[in-house]
């Protein structure tokens, strides 16, 4: 199953040199004053064949992979069971199918050190990942992803400022799925989250009479809701926030899953409560059963209305 390892030369036929000097030719100019970018691609595919191609784990077909990866512990077997061999095989295929190459040196060495699935040893690689964080992490339901096809194959995306015959009945199943009034889509999560604030200042000024630049939003310690500047103003996390100032004011933070120190924070001055129900930048931090409950009861009891700001990466 392992691939052997040969006893080859670690140089470039064209310039018999290594990938990390053909890198580091991309910072020198030719004879002609150009900046060297056929060294960088080079490069890149130096590090496949003398790095990459020499440090994968070999499989004959993708049950074998898969077999292994869940001996191993590597993934879960009620993950795959989710899924027909089929399926998976298709996906598979298709990825392929794409013949992607890394175009620069610096892409390829990022992805391969950082986000590829590694021997625990963290000396071989066994299989590729397609993004990070909870993107890997998925249901990838068949029935979703041949929807989400046929739409890409159609439009991909149009500007709210132009009508289309998919905005209203995707708000409307989605308001009535979470049980809301109205839904305002965001690409991303920190765009739902500054939209959120943006939200709820204005209702407390104009609905329930806050003066003027004294909103304030009660957050949790150890949370995680994007790297805006606004946003990491409350984060608690050296590396998101330290060196990043001045910060936004306005956000008053008390203890995750600590309903009496929540209530214990409110005033007339508070126009919303910004928590993750289960936080997962700094591992996974289950509250409290009731924590969420009370939450919504300290709120009820400050008029606080129902606000959801959600991300949705996959499915």
């Amino acid at each position: 199953m392992d691939a052997a390892v040969a006893d080859v030369d670690l140089t470039s036929p064209q310039t018999g040199m290594d990938y990390h000097s053909l890198n580091a030719m991309l910072n020198l100019y030719d004879a002609d004053g150009n900046i060297q970018f056929d060294k960088d691609r080079e490069a890149a595919k130096q590090f496949f064949l003398q790095h990459v191609n020499q440090n994968t784990v070999f499989f004959h077909n993708l049950k074998e992979r898969l077999d292994y990866l869940v001996e191993n512990e590597y993934y879960e077997q009620a993950t795959i069971d989710m899924y027909s061999l089929d399926f998976i095989q298709r996906l598979n295929d298709l990825a392929y199918s794409k013949k992607f190459r890394f175009q620069t040196f610096l892409g390829a060495f990022k992805y391969y050190t950082s986000y590829t699935l590694k021997t625990f040893d963290g000396k071989r690689y066994l299989d590729g990942l397609a993004a990070y964080s909870a993107v890997n992490f998925g249901h990838g339901n068949p029935r979703l992803l041949d929807a989400a096809r046929a739409q890409l194959d159609r439009v991909t995306l149009t500007s709210r400022a132009f009508v289309n015959d998919q905005l209203g009945p995707f708000a409307a199943a989605l308001a009535a799925l979470t049980e809301t009034e109205m839904v305002l889509p965001m690409n991303t999560g920190a765009e739902a989250v500054e939209s959120a604030i943006k939200v709820s200042r204005a209702w407390g000024y104009r609905v329930k009479g806050v003066p003027a630049e004294r909103a304030t939003i009660i957050v949790a310690s150890g949370n995680f809701h994007g790297r805006t500047t606004t946003i990491i103003s409350f984060s608690d996390d050296p590396s998101a926030h330290d060196d990043f100032g001045p910060f936004t004011p306005g956000f008053r933070t008390v203890p995750y899953g600590d309903a009496a120190a929540l209530r214990e924070a409110m005033d007339e001055t508070v126009v919303a409560v910004l928590l993750e129900p289960i936080q997962g930048e700094g591992g996974v931090v289950i509250p409290p059963e009731s924590y969420l409950p009370d939450v919504r009861a300290v709120c009820d009891l400050s008029l606080i209305p129902h606000l959801r700001a959600h991300e949705t990466l996959s499915d």
